[in-house]
């Protein structure tokens, strides 16, 4: 942990994603086909907000033995996307998906199940930290939010000076 950072408000403590997690695994591979009762979540379907079910894919049944019972997502996980230009970073919480009984996660994803209680509190964090690394990268004195972006600013222009 960084040694700025060491002083805490009382009653908290410095922890990792390790020691709040219950399991923490990247996706598999799968082979996709066109439609199938097992869907898979990948980095583009994965929002701040939730998933978008348009941009799901699906397992070939045959595969589907091939997935233990930790794989299936559950009600609560994070997904956190772990590669991908421009998805990178990107998290939500997973709810479960309306039509469907069981879902995975490929292997761009990384599936965070905590101890229940924690998956609120570390999403926040994820969102805090991407945000920080965004905000890092970009030099500037002032943003302005588009009303369809509920989290990340875009550079302001010169409409939004003053703004």
């Amino acid at each position: 942990m960084s040694d700025e950072l060491t002083e805490l408000p009382e009653g908290w403590k410095w922890t990792s994603i390790e020691a709040i997690a219950i399991y923490v695994q990247r996706g598999k591979s799968p082979k996709y086909v066109e439609r199938s009762e097992l869907p898979v979540i990948n980095q583009r379907s994965i929002r701040w907000h939730g998933i978008e079910l348009e941009y799901l894919k699906f397992i070939h049944p045959e595969q589907w033995s091939q997935w233990s019972e930790e794989r299936f997502l559950q009600i609560g996980d994070i997904l956190w996307n772990s590669t991908g230009t421009g998805t990178i970073g990107r998290a939500t919480i997973y709810s479960g998906l309306t039509g469907y009984s069981k879902a995975v996660a490929d292997s761009h994803v990384t599936v965070i199940r905590t101890h229940g209680h924690n998956a609120k509190l570390l999403h926040f964090w994820i969102i805090a930290l991407i945000s920080l690394m965004w905000y890092s990268q970009h030099s500037f004195a002032r943003c302005a939010y588009h009303p369809n972006e509920t989290l990340f600013p875009r550079l302001a222009s010169e409409s939004y000076r003053d703004v």
